[in-house]
């Protein structure tokens, strides 16, 4: 009885079609872990948070949020984090209700009505600056770090 088996050049093509199928698959999977990097001005957008320079008021009779760019930096969001006894919400803040340019450039300012979004009970009120940036997918929006938040004042 004669017993034939795959020949060893099938054989050998099937295992290298076989480690480069897995080795793409291994190299996909990893790959959706890791973050694609955003740029401003050349430079990695979360070091760039570190340049943000801005200061904000929050006058509660008017409910006006006042916000002036001290820095270099255009600031084209702002995201609010708002605490009252026992919640905390987030609001976000276009650059075009800020300034019809869409974004603050450096040395602008701008205000907006926060009338019906902020209660009066609210403890505390943290802005947190938006900003721009270039990825090979695009143009996208990175919210920077909450230690990169200002307390603001509440004035009455």
């Amino acid at each position: 009885m004669e017993k034939r088996g795959v020949s060893p050049v099938i054989a050998t093509v099937l295992l290298i079609a076989i480690v480069v199928v897995l080795a793409l698959v291994l190299f996909l999977w990893f790959r959706s872990f890791t973050q694609e990097a955003t740029l401003k001005n050349g430079k990695n957008i979360e070091l760039v948070c570190e340049e943000v320079r801005f200061s904000a008021e929050y006058e509660s009779v008017s409910s006006t949020l006042s916000v002036s760019n001290e820095g270099n930096i255009p600031i084209s969001e702002l995201r609010l984090l708002v605490e009252t006894p026992g919640e905390r919400s987030s609001i976000d803040i276009l650059g075009s209700d800020l300034s019809a340019r869409g974004f603050l450039e450096a040395g602008q300012s701008g205000s907006v009505d926060l009338s019906g979004k902020i209660s009066g009970s609210a403890t505390k009120i943290s802005v947190i600056p938006v900003l721009k940036g270039v990825s090979s997918k695009g143009e996208s929006t990175y919210v920077c770090g909450d230690r990169y938040a200002q307390e603001i004042n509440i004035i009455a």
